[in-house]
């Protein structure tokens, strides 16, 4: 199934799922790695759309500001992340409403146990694989509730059929041995640090990401040596003119110093947020190849699960 298929067969799963009408005044996202980057993107989509403020929780702990009015998404693929269990059984006992998304594990028992609501998602991917089963049900969700309208969005998904794969394989071959700076306005805060997973976690390369406005009050100050092992990705979209204007003076600031690539995404707001991390989920698998590497192996994760 590829990524468009995927994002279809999510919005279905979604929309058949019969969840509680929770009323809240505040929302947590709880989930680490690939299982917390459909929170963290669906928080950047959100911004501006709904008056409830989000929070990312990526750690054991709920903030203590959590309540019987926060809505809490428990999200892990796997189903058995500790830091994504430690924080369902505090939403538990502060009696928080809960709604997990999950394919198995003990967070999927848990929900079945104590009859806490849950979206069962495919089993058989990679986490990091199943990113539109993780984005998807909470926007889905708050559709049902008419916070949101996604009908015209969710028609125009076609735009990730526009990924130049000739475009990638370009890339690749620039970025196969290279240290990874990822530049991103703080409306694509989430889909950028997905980007930067990815490069970790598929291609094994270091990449770091910084945010604008930020970055041009403190990270700017470093950028005088030229660093031709270092190549820059600015990831843009078509709005926002001060932002707009931010990057120019960066190129301005960076010519001659590093290399910089720019990725714009196609189509506006839903597509256009799917198009980005379509074509970054690729380029960072084309990497790996270009490595001649396994993009699905993550030894030192691994030996990290093994000692804890």
């Amino acid at each position: 199934m590829d990524f468009l298929e995927m994002c279809r067969d999510a919005i279905e799963i979604s929309r058949r799922a019969k969840l509680p009408r929770y009323k809240f005044n505040k929302i947590i996202f709880s989930g680490m790695g690939g299982s917390g980057a459909g929170g963290e993107v669906a928080k950047d989509f959100l911004s501006g759309k709904i008056s409830v403020p989000i929070e990312i929780c990526k750690n054991f702990d709920l903030p203590r500001y959590a309540d019987p009015k926060t809505l809490v998404f428990c999200v892990s693929y796997s189903g058995n992340t500790k830091e994504t269990l430690s924080q369902f059984s505090q939403a538990l006992k502060k009696g928080c409403k809960i709604i997990s998304i999950t394919s198995d594990g003990k967070l999927k028992r848990k929900c079945e146990k104590l009859k806490i609501p849950f979206i069962e998602i495919p089993k058989g991917l990679l986490p990091r694989e199943a990113f539109p089963y993780l984005f998807f049900p909470p926007l889905i969700y708050f559709q049902k509730l008419k916070l949101i309208n996604l009908e015209k969005e969710l028609e125009n998904l076609s735009v990730l059929e526009k990924v130049e794969k000739s475009e990638i394989k370009m890339l690749a071959k620039k970025l196969k041995d290279a240290i990874v700076f990822i530049y991103a306005p703080n409306h694509l805060k989430g889909i950028a640090r997905r980007i930067k997973n990815q490069l970790n976690e598929n291609s094994k390369l270091i990449a770091k990401l910084e945010i604008l406005p930020e970055l041009m009050h403190n990270e700017v100050e470093s950028l005088y040596e030229k660093r031709e092992d270092i190549k820059v990705i600015f990831v843009r979209d078509s709005g926002r003119g001060k932002i707009n204007n931010y990057f120019e003076i960066l190129k301005e600031l960076m010519k001659d110093k590093f290399e910089i690539f720019e990725i714009y995404s196609k189509g506006k707001n839903l597509s256009g947020i799917l198009y980005l991390i379509y074509f970054f989920d690729l380029l960072s698998i084309e990497i790996a190849k270009e490595r001649g590497i396994d993009y699905r192996e993550t030894r030192n994760i691994d030996f990290i699960k093994s000692r804890i």
